[in-house]
């Protein structure tokens, strides 16, 4: 299945994914009780803007694919959701909430822009699609369990959550450039003659 290149970069991509946003959406919740003294209920709420975001963004992504190409938004997305860590990782020093915020949502769009990895994989799979999805979920629910391990191990290092963050940011990026280099811009279809072209040009070559 990974022999075909645009399956290989979905996938890459995809674990890069996990590795970043689940490792900080788990970990960020213990951060915000730790830090700013939250109890558990009011530290996980912000991440709500998160789902918000996708839920909102999300019927938004197949208009911006026929635009666009299923690869270029993708990768926009995994950029967005990296500016949005970045954002994150800028006002993490200060001990309030709400400037956490805009980045929280930042990542929820770009989330949704990512989605259509999935389709650009199973396209490109043909017959495969059905173990193409099962590798696919397995590798980006794998690779949020590596993330949350390495997210917060490096949270609770002397480095701290700014640099887990940003090198959850970087994840992305890294994801993006996997998407733009292994998986194929989109292609309008090529129109086939139909027989009886052929059959007229060749009476107007006569």
């Amino acid at each position: 299945m990974l022999a075909d290149r645009v399956v290989r970069g979905a996938v890459a991509a995809q674990a890069l994914w996990g590795v970043g946003v689940t490792g900080v959406s788990v970990v960020t919740p213990l951060v915000h009780q730790r830090d700013l003294g939250l109890g558990p209920a009011g530290a996980a709420v912000p991440l709500v803007a998160v789902a918000a975001a996708l839920i909102v963004t999300a019927p938004l992504t197949p208009r911006l694919c026929l635009r666009y190409g299923q690869a270029a938004v993708a990768a926009a997305g995994l950029v967005v959701v990296a500016v949005g860590l970045g954002a994150i990782a800028a006002v993490g020093h200060l001990p309030v909430l709400w400037p956490r915020l805009p980045g929280l949502v930042l990542v929820g769009v770009g989330s949704a822009g990512a989605v259509p990895l999935t389709t650009l994989a199973l396209d490109a799979a043909g017959r495969a699609a059905g173990a193409v999805s099962g590798l696919l979920g397995t590798a980006r629910e794998f690779a949020g369990a590596i993330g949350v391990a390495l997210v917060a191990a490096v949270a609770t290092s002397a480095a701290g959550y700014t640099a887990a963050l940003a090198a959850a940011a970087l994840a992305q990026l890294a994801a993006a450039v996997c998407v733009r280099t292994l998986c194929s811009p989109d292609k309008a279809p090529k129109e086939t003659a139909h027989p009886t072209d052929k059959v007229v040009a060749g009476r107007k070559r006569r």
